[in-house]
């Protein structure tokens, strides 16, 4: 049997009425003007960090930035990577100066 991560109901959520659902990944959104999700609702508080982090890169990969803006600025712009005064081994990068559109 083949599962598929995108049709199949496996994501455990809870509802504004406090209904406990099965969804689908492409089913987060539906009944949002009525009865939207307000929560996942695993069993262990775990599998709800990971379920948030497999949500978040779906629309990463769905929603991606239009023909590399984002990369193509920070290419530009090496001088954005500074040693951390705190630590010798940190590096901080200044995602805020790299991401702005110009």
């Amino acid at each position: 049997m083949v599962f598929n991560l995108i049709n199949e109901k496996w994501i455990p959520v809870r509802r504004l009425d406090g209904k406990r659902e099965i969804i689908a990944p492409w089913q987060v959104t539906d009944n949002i003007g009525s009865n939207p999700i307000v929560s996942l609702d695993a069993n262990r508080p775990d599998f709800n960090g990971a379920l948030i982090q497999f949500l978040i890169g779906l629309v990463q990969t769905t929603m991606a930035p239009n023909k590399d803006k984002v990369t193509t600025h920070v290419l530009e712009t090496t001088n954005d990577f500074e040693f951390s005064p705190r630590t010798n081994t940190t590096l901080t990068f200044s995602i805020f100066h790299c991401c702005q559109f110009k």
